[in-house]
This record gives structure tokens, sequence and C-alpha cells, in this order.
């Protein structure tokens, strides 16, 4: 399992550099940006116990760290206290502060990378409420930014829209995220 954080300013990949040095964080690979793929860079603890990644996402246009290991807890509780991340308060505040559809675009993705962990019904009740925005793009970003969330209680929403959203655009895209969300599970078992 691992833990993704957004950070709430904007890191530049220098910044977290200096954090890996600072904290005596061991470079373990560097990897660049192919195609769809996100840049990253991974950093290992010095008890080896957890690898700590800073992705720079370009699809879903958000930087981002994510912690990963068994011993990840006192890493993640070391990224909190250095650096500003959203959590659940501040992901509701980046909804509820704004009506502007670029706004509400940008938390989305954020939102898709905050919900990482387990099925949270006030983060799922935000994807829900997106997508019933009067914007078709919105709704479209919703279904996109939703579908990379892996919680079975988004797919009702995602059928529905896929039946009854008024324009083609959203009703594609969610049929696109069901197909995908539907390929996955099948290579799962």
């Amino acid at each position: 399992m691992s833990v993704r954080f957004v950070p709430h300013t904007a890191l530049a990949r220098e910044e977290v550099e200096k954090l890996a040095e600072q904290f005596d964080w061991e470079l373990y690979s560097t990897k660049a940006i192919a195609g769809n793929s996100p840049s990253q860079q991974i950093w290992l603890t010095p008890d080896r116990g957890a690898a700590v990644y800073w992705i720079e996402d370009d699809l879903l246009q958000v930087d981002y760290i994510m912690i990963a290991g068994p011993d990840r807890g006192s890493t993640v509780e070391l990224v909190r206290e250095r650096i500003g991340v959203h959590d659940n308060a501040t992901m509701a505040e980046l909804f509820d502060s704004t009506r502007d559809g670029v706004a509400v675009m940008n938390a989305l993705r954020m939102l898709c990378v905050h919900c990482s962990g387990p099925f949270d019904p006030e983060m799922f009740a935000l994807f829900r409420w997106a997508m019933n925005d009067p914007e078709p793009l919105v709704r479209r970003i919703a279904v996109f930014c939703a579908g990379r969330v892996d919680w079975e209680e988004l797919d009702p929403l995602f059928a529905f829209l896929q039946e009854h959203d008024p324009e083609e655009e959203v009703r594609d895209e969610a049929r696109r995220t069901i197909a995908e969300r539907n390929r996955v599970e099948s290579a799962k078992a």
C-alpha cells in the first residue's frame, strides 16, 4: 500500500531533491517521461523501510509525492510536517471556494491523487457533485479523474452518466472509463 500527497503549493523538483538530501534519502531511480507515463524520481529512506516517489504526472497535470513500503509511517509523518499537503478538509475547501470550471477541474485532478486509500464518503461526494456540474467539460474531467480511483462505489455514477448525460462527450468518457475499469478488473482475476 502507498500514500499519495498533493502539496498545498506547487513544489519544484529541486525542492524535493533538497528535502531528500536533508533526510539522507538515497536516490534509487529516475525515470523520464515516456508517452503518457509520468516522470518520477525514487528515493529510499536510510533504513530501507520506505520508498519516496516524486511524480510529475503530465496526464493528470499534478505533481505529487507517493510513499510506499512496510515502514512508511514515520516518513509519511515527516513529509506531512515538512511540506504542507492536502487533507480531506483542504480538498473540500478547494471545491467549496469556487464555481469556476477551470478551478474545479484542477481540484478534481488533485482529488484523484488524494484518493489513494480506502473509500471515503466525503471525497466521494466531491466526485458526485462534480459529475453533476452544469459544464460538460467539468463532468467529463470528473469522470476521467474518478476513473483513476479504485473505489467500486464510483461505478454506478459512471453507468448513470453513460446512459443519461445529455452530452455525448461525457457519455463517451463514462463508456471508456467503464471499459478500462472492466479490463483492469479482468486482469486481476
